[in-house]
């Protein structure tokens, strides 16, 4: 059993669509040596499964093109580890890995904005309370995504949210994502690593070089200490005014053998007479 240290990032990427965009997303994806991507927005239709030399592509979308849709980039390692995947719908998916410590069970959230209806806001976080109760019971339980949630560190969100956030105030998106911290009994563990504000902001808002912390990453309490750190990366880009968000957990695996199974040697068979003159008769040739 090997303990590992792997790096797990979130990005709302703006679209897939885009010519070569998949090839971008998992250039900067080994650049930054990320083995686990949640990726929202992605705009595909549909779901499906898509494997290529180096990592896995799991995406889920809407039934038309061009709304919503999150994707799974899973490399290195981890790609033989997946046991079960399953798109939700386009706004909310989950991939379930193989860890000795405990299976994970990573959930991929694109919430809607802040000016949307809240009817629809209400609706999105009831759905993904949901998906969070039906996860096996000794998994290690992990949200992560594009929340358009902004979170005050004041002491309504104690126990749910750290102290390192950028903002004074809590909108209504960052309400709802402390009351489903509360509920699923986790932790909004992006906003307790102490970091510079340029390293904590996850969206550049158009045309400034000022920004929000509204993506996050949330992880069952009782398993906080496998979270190492997390942080945004500017040097990261897709022709997105997100950034990327990076997370370093500490895994247990298990190394997996590869190749012909060795070969247990019948020494019993040397006890009889024939058998061991058979293998005197083979080493005095050899």
């Amino acid at each position: 059993m090997n303990k590992k240290t792997i790096r797990l990032g979130t990005w709302n990427v703006r679209t897939m669509l885009a010519p070569g965009k998949m090839s971008e997303t998992a250039r900067e994806m080994r650049r930054y040596k990320i083995e686990i991507f949640a990726i929202q927005e992605t705009r595909w239709p549909g779901k499906g499964k898509i494997d290529k030399m180096n990592y896995t592509l799991y995406y889920a979308g809407e039934k038309k093109q061009g709304k919503n849709g999150t994707a799974f980039l899973v490399g290195g390692g981890i790609r033989n580890k997946i046991m079960q995947y399953e798109a939700v719908d386009g706004r909310i998916s989950w991939i379930r890995i193989k860890n000795k410590q405990a299976n994970i069970t990573m959930i991929n959230a694109y919430a809607p904005t802040e000016n949307s209806k809240e009817e629809e806001k209400t609706k999105f976080y009831d759905k993904l309370e949901k998906v969070c109760e039906k996860v096996k019971r000794n998994d290690i339980l992990m949200i992560v995504g594009d929340f358009n949630a902004k979170i005050w560190k004041g002491e309504r969100n104690e126990g749910v949210a750290g102290k390192e956030t950028i903002h004074d105030t809590t909108n209504n998106n960052g309400a709802k994502i402390c009351d489903l911290a509360a509920a699923t009994n986790t932790f909004i563990v992006s906003t307790q690593y102490r970091h510079k504000r340029e390293h904590k902001i996850t969206w550049m808002i158009p045309g400034g070089t000022e920004g929000n912390q509204i993506d996050h990453m949330l992880i069952s309490k009782r398993w906080k200490r496998i979270i190492q750190d997390v942080r945004t990366y500017r040097g990261a880009n897709v022709d997105s005014d997100h950034l990327l968000v990076v997370a370093k957990v500490r895994m247990k695996v298990v190394k997996l053998t590869g190749g012909s199974r060795k070969n247990r040697w019948d020494v019993e068979k040397l006890n009889h007479t024939r058998h061991n003159d058979e293998y005197k008769k083979e080493m005095r040739k050899n």
